[in-house]
């Protein structure tokens, strides 16, 4: 009994195993086991012997060598079926370029007879340093309707495609490049831009001139500094330099705006220095410049300076003969009231301490324009004059001074902020010469009051010798 009862388990095992043999057989064979796939290199058919259509993908580069930070541009196109979908490309890197993405497209066209999207996407490279680099392969892979797959088909069909490989070599830039600038073309203009009505130059007021650097083919941060020169005689702010980049079918492009501002110290005749960029075409491989000419200024003498300088401009004199002329009248006109009331007429000088009052308040706000039109104001009252100065005639002696109202005249004509000025120092300097202003002032009044008193010993006064 036990003999039997072990061959009759053996036939019991032996069928279990053929039925999960038969089972995983036909999963294999069953379409709902994975989706179908085939590359554009290797075409394939399923089970039904449908061809299934093509994917083919190509990389391109419009020069297979350059120099370092030279555009390279390199197109990726896709022939892919009309009826397809979900397409998916891998992103490109290149080791040791810096990848830029410009532009896509897409396009019908006909291939075999049959309906097919050329789709094409460009970049732009740049190599930063010299040596052979390899583009990478790319794989594409979209997907087809169901119909696709032929009869009896269930799942959508997967069809993919690898490019190949690109090598590129990068050289290093020529020996005789000082400020190396690769690029496809470059211009340059400049404007002046005078504040308020004015149209001509004039001494001692701020004039700002804007150049707008425009390249085609490189990234405008890549623009070296100009050289901004001027004569002497004339003082330079240098304002931060703005980009703005884009790109179209040439490639990236940018500009670059930089404001200047120049301030003549005297009337005169200057020549401002050309400025010139020099680049390299990469299209034609050759240096090439860029250039502003040279400009001549004529600069006109301010209407507040004290100068023996005589002013030309014929609406100022018309002014000042309306203004002498009323002058005049309202001070014949006093003198005569005062004959015959026998009162005086004296002119209020300006306040000293409401307008030193004013400097300070400014000092403390630490406002550049404030602190500046301030002073100029306050020099005025202490001088006891209507006169408009000028930042250098204040404290002409004082070199500590007139540095700092240079840093104060940067910090408003070049957008550098206040950080560089010492205020504690400017307040302390201010103070010393206004001690100064106000002794020579005090010694001045008591020697006119010496003077007044010896004549009043000296003289007679209705009849009668003073004690």
């Amino acid at each position: 009994m036990p003999r039997v009862y072990t061959k009759s388990l053996d036939i019991r095992m032996c069928f279990v195993k053929l039925l999960v043999t038969g089972v995983v057989l036909l999963a294999i064979a069953s379409p709902h086991a994975q989706p179908q796939s085939i590359t554009a290199e290797q075409p394939a058919t399923d089970s039904h012997s449908t061809a299934l259509p093509l994917l083919s993908t190509s990389v391109t580069s419009d020069r297979k060598q350059a120099y370092v930070s030279e555009q390279i541009l390199i197109s990726v196109d896709v022939l892919v079926p009309d009826s397809a979908f979900n397409l998916r490309q891998e992103k490109l890197t290149v080791s040791g370029a810096d990848v830029y993405t410009l532009f896509k497209t897409s396009s019908n066209t006909v291939h075999n007879d049959q309906p097919y999207q050329r789709v094409s996407t460009s970049y732009a490279l740049f190599f930063k340093r010299p040596g052979t680099y390899r583009v990478p392969s790319l794989k594409i892979s979209a997907m087809l309707p169901v119909s696709a797959g032929g009869a009896g088909a269930t799942n959508n069909p997967r069809i993919s495609s690898s490019s190949k490989p690109l090598a590129l070599a990068i050289n290093a830039a020529p020996a005789t490049a000082t400020n190396w600038l690769a690029a496809l073309d470059v211009t340059a203009q400049s404007k002046w831009q005078f504040e308020g009505k004015n149209t001509s130059f004039v001494a001692g007021q701020p004039v700002t001139r804007r150049f707008d650097v425009q390249i085609s083919g490189q990234f405008p941060t890549a623009i070296p500094t100009p050289d901004y020169s001027v004569p002497d005689g004339i003082r330079l702010y240098i304002s931060p330099p703005q980009t703005e980049k884009h790109h179209d079918k040439s490639g990236v492009r940018g500009t670059l705006t930089q404001v200047i501002t120049v301030i003549p110290n005297s009337a005169g005749v200057y020549q401002i220095p050309s400025l010139k960029i020099d680049w390299w075409d990469i299209a034609h491989q050759q240096w090439k410049q860029t250039k502003i000419a040279a400009e001549t200024i004529n600069v006109q003498p301010s209407p507040f300076a004290r100068s023996g300088h005589s002013l030309l401009n014929w609406k100022f004199l018309l002014l000042m003969a309306v203004t002498t002329t009323v002058v005049s009248a309202l001070g014949s006109g006093f003198y005569f009231r005062r004959k015959r009331t026998g009162a005086s007429f004296q002119a209020t000088p300006p306040n000293e301490q409401q307008a030193w009052f004013t400097v300070k308040n400014a000092l403390r706000n630490k406002n550049p324009h404030k602190v500046r039109s301030t002073v100029v104001k306050w020099y005025s009252a202490i001088n006891k004059t209507n006169t408009t100065f000028r930042i250098e005639q204040i404290g002409e002696g004082d070199a500590e001074l007139q540095e700092i109202f240079k840093q104060l005249d940067a910090s408003i004509y070049s957008n550098s902020g206040n950080k560089k000025i010492d205020y504690r120092a400017l307040r302390a300097r201010l103070r010393s010469l206004r001690r100064q202003l106000k002794l020579k002032t005090g010694t001045n009044q008591s020697r006119n009051k010496n003077e007044s008193t010896g004549l009043l010993d000296l003289y007679p006064v209705r009849g009668k010798y003073s004690n």
